[in-house]
């Protein structure tokens, strides 16, 4: 994941101004390559969120609500 995330930094726009997606890519297929890359990005967070499961992330809630309501404003 952390090697997917520096190669799309290094042959998108953010490194060296663009000039290695120039090099690489010629300026006719940029335009559906980057469709293409938004459709492969939002399947992606589409999978991972189909495939996440709530139990991890909601098991501490039982204990964070009692206690932030036990809190008096300050003022």
């Amino acid at each position: 994941m952390v090697g997917e995330i520096l190669a799309g930094i290094l042959l998108g726009p953010t490194l060296f101004d663009g000039a290695v997606s120039g090099t690489l890519f010629p300026a006719d297929v940029r335009a559906p390559l980057t469709g293409l890359a938004d459709v492969g990005v939002a399947l992606f967070v589409f999978i991972v969120g189909w495939r996440s499961t709530p139990r991890p992330c909601g098991g501490g809630g039982g204990s964070a609500s009692p206690v932030s309501a036990r809190v008096p404003a300050s003022g």
